[in-house]
């Protein structure tokens, strides 16, 4: 499932044989991913602006109140500076190796 909103891109994954959902957000500048197991979450976000992942670092905590409230636990939250680099088919290094 994908749905747009205020320019961010927003895809869900549920995998039935893990209990378990996947949504991944993309914009211009930000990309991020929630990965819920209920009760658990984990949380990585990436930025392009330094300034960015300051101001995600900064509300946390607010994150984490905000999750336990709703009875969910907050496993892992990692913000990172940059994009992440995509990966696929064509992002591994070849070997060709001959006897």
């Amino acid at each position: 499932m994908k749905e747009c909103l205020a320019g961010i891109l927003w895809k869900a994954r549920h995998d039935a044989s893990a209990d378990r959902t996947h949504l991944a957000m993309e914009s211009a500048h930000e990309q991020g991913e929630i990965q819920l197991r209920v009760p658990r979450v984990s949380v990585r976000l990436w930025a392009q602006h330094g300034e960015t992942v300051s101001r995600l670092e900064t509300e946390f905590m607010s994150l984490r109140r905000q999750l336990e409230k709703s009875g969910l636990q907050l496993d892992h939250f990692a913000c990172m500076h940059g994009l992440p680099v995509p990966t696929g088919a064509y992002s591994a290094v070849l070997l060709e190796a001959r006897a």
